[in-house]
């Protein structure tokens, strides 16, 4: 007979899940986004109940030796709930640059250890 493991709820963590897509695709694989042009960010959780706040921020990835060091694009992050679910955002020439590389980052606000982060997409004109 199989023995079943019994998990203790308090030692789950919440998981966040993103995703991207543009205005001209749904695809999940994007190979870039053009300047100017609009992103919307996706995000689904597991492990997390009621409707806390979350924060998005996107960052630019700069190569740097031994890992890449990730800088904020806005000033501060976007603040929505987690039943939102989604945030558009417009690709915007002051802010990105083409042939820059890029994540989006969704997290929990009150515990930034639950975060989820996009695949990187690039800047195209």
């Amino acid at each position: 007979m199989a023995e079943h493991q019994v998990i203790d709820e308090k030692d789950v963590t919440g998981k966040i899940k993103v995703t991207l897509s543009t205005n001209d695709s749904l695809d999940q694989s994007l190979a870039g986004v053009k300047i100017g042009g609009t992103q919307t960010v996706r995000w689904s959780t597991s492990y997390i109940t009621g409707n806390p706040k979350v924060s998005i921020q996107v960052y630019s990835i700069f190569p740097t030796m031994p890992l890449p060091t990730y800088l904020e694009v806005w000033s501060s992050p976007h603040n929505t709930t987690l039943s939102e679910g989604h945030y558009q955002f417009t690709v915007d020439p002051e802010k990105f640059e083409v042939g820059t590389p890029y994540i989006v980052r969704v997290w929990k606000a009150d515990d930034e250890e639950i975060s989820g982060t996009s695949d990187p997409f690039v800047v195209t004109n």
